[in-house]
């Protein structure tokens, strides 16, 4: 499932790091960047779960027609225990290692209230393409396989189903492991999350990756957010909201 979205002609994009379940300090970004929910758009990189206190609010945003996420690891996970249970038989070990991660929240729903998370977790799509201004972007959630040098290769792989590419779009790390600088071909950049780290080391190629811990703001992670077409960033962490560019903090490719 890829999705590719109209140029927005009224108002402003921007794509956010890994929710968590931290509705608050997104809604204080929000606010900081004075959001117009009728002509701006927010794209998520997906991990909209888990660990955070509001779990269940972040997923609703998806009613949102301001809002759009792709799918993160942590709602593959969520999907593959609901279809595990429409089967009658999900795994224990897939739902003990789900509690551990930060899934218990939704064991403490109704049956009828998993159902709506499921029904609102089952469109989500692996990928969003949009232009702002004169840049492209592709909005996963992990990466593009290293062996891949080009984004269209990847919409193609993706597209025909290929579980390799899956799986890295969702949990992949070694672009991030192995420091590869390398850039994807055919876009300007690629905006990822999956793998929380420092903002002044959040670029690899052209691959940008604004997971900054948010579900840890209170022992020194942050919420970040980039304003597409000017890539200013937003950066929510327990000392307040602090903004910067790409290109003062050495990430500009």
């Amino acid at each position: 499932m890829m999705v590719t979205l109209d140029v927005n002609r009224h108002g402003r994009d921007f794509a956010v790091g890994d929710l968590h379940g931290c509705l608050r300090p997104l809604q204080s970004l929000l606010n900081h960047v004075a959001f117009d929910r009728q002509h701006d758009r927010l794209i998520a990189v997906g991990d909209l779960i888990d660990r955070g206190e509001h779990s269940l609010s972040c997923l609703e945003l998806l009613t949102q027609d301001w809002f759009y996420a792709v799918r993160g690891n942590h709602e593959a996970r969520a999907l593959e225990w609901c279809a595990a249970r429409q089967r009658q038989q999900p795994p224990l070990d897939l739902q003990l290692m789900w509690q551990i991660d930060g899934g218990e929240w939704f064991f403490h729903l109704s049956p009828q209230q998993q159902r709506y998370c499921q029904q609102l977790m089952q469109p989500m799509p692996w990928t969003i393409a949009l232009q702002t201004g004169r840049r492209r972007y592709a909005i996963l959630h992990a990466e593009v396989p290293p062996e891949i040098d080009d984004i269209d290769t990847f919409y193609r792989r993706l597209q025909a189903g290929d579980h390799a590419v899956k799986q890295a779009c969702i949990w992949g790390r070694e672009r991030y492991i192995n420091n590869l600088q390398r850039p994807i071909a055919g876009v300007d950049y690629l905006i990822c999350g999956h793998t929380p780290g420092d903002p002044q080391d959040a670029l690899h190629g052209n691959s940008l990756d604004i997971d900054f811990c948010a579900f840890a703001i209170a022992s020194g992670g942050a919420l970040g957010m980039l304003e597409l077409g000017r890539e200013q960033l937003y950066i929510n962490s327990r000392s307040g909201i602090r903004q910067t560019t790409l290109a003062s903090l050495g990430l500009r490719h």
